[in-house]
């Protein structure tokens, strides 16, 4: 009886986690949501391609859940790669629920029945017609050809420069914080930062982000606050998914529990003051 009570507890406790981190949002996003914290909190070094060894997953399938593209993609493979990331059995019961949850209302893309086909293939051809149909010059079918071209490249383009942001922390990247031109970026930069320190997990974080106060005290500069694990996990989040900028204090508590010293609190300071006049909704998050 007392096991089952704790593992309740567990179980609401992370679901209230993700509630305040996401309110109200679908399931599909508090799913993805899961997963990411459970990475970044007790990550223990796996990269993708080791994740998906250790689950006997292709790769690509690793890639899809761990970047929240949910279309197709079986239960037992997320939980198999929960497990290999060392999530809870209280988080597996609450991703089950999601996963549950988000079923209702994600569906495949559809695909053509094959009566379907087999009926267009069997169609009569349609009478030929004895109007005489006038061929398009050949300019216009070059601009449309480099047309449609430039636009399959400005795409493909666009695809690279988010998947190269999206996997910055992973290939090691160093951002500066005071060319950052969008919350977007300056989010990804406290990113790198981290990753550049260790990739330390927001639990170790929330822990020791105050241990620079003394230190800071002493040169006459604020203290810092501390956050939580959930707080910080929110700031990303909201940073990169909706533009977001948290307000000065969590900012430099990131800074700080990812292993940053006083010289890092001043840049990311003057950085976040110089967003903020960037971004005329800077702080506004909690």
């Amino acid at each position: 009886m007392w096991f089952w009570q704790k593992r309740s507890r567990e179980v609401e406790r992370v679901r209230r986690e993700l509630e305040e981190g996401n309110p109200g949002g679908p399931a599909q996003e508090k799913l993805h949501g899961l997963i990411k914290c459970v990475r970044w909190r007790l990550k223990s070094g796996y990269e993708q391609e080791e994740i998906a060894d250790r689950a006997r997953l292709p790769h690509p399938k690793v890639r899809e859940i761990v970047k929240g593209r949910f279309v197709s993609v079986k239960w037992d493979s997320i939980e198999a790669v929960l497990r290999v990331m060392g999530a809870s059995q209280a988080e597996i019961s609450v991703a089950l629920d999601l996963y549950n949850e988000m079923s209702l209302t994600l569906t495949p893309p559809p695909h053509r029945a094959e009566s379907e086909e087999e009926s267009t293939t069997s169609e009569p051809p349609e009478p030929t017609s004895t109007k005489t149909t006038l061929p398009l010059p050949v300019t216009d079918l070059i601009e449309d050809t480099s047309t449609t071209s430039d636009k399959e490249q400005t795409n493909k383009s666009e695809e690279q420069a988010n998947q190269s942001q999206e996997d910055a922390v992973d290939t090691g990247v160093k951002f500066d914080p005071m060319r950052a031109t969008t919350v977007q970026e300056f989010t990804t930069c406290l990113e790198a930062f981290r990753a550049s320190k260790g990739d330390k997990s927001f639990a170790h974080m929330a822990k020791h982000c105050a241990d620079l106060n003394k230190e800071l005290r002493d040169h006459g500069m604020d203290v810092i606050t501390r956050y939580s694990a959930a707080s910080f996990c929110t700031l990303i989040k909201e940073g990169k998914e909706e533009g977001k900028l948290g307000k000065q204090q969590r900012v430099l508590a990131f800074v700080a529990g990812a292993g940053g010293q006083r010289q890092d609190i001043e840049l990311w300071a003057n950085a976040w003051t110089r967003m903020t006049m960037i971004d005329k909704t800077g702080g506004d998050s909690a």
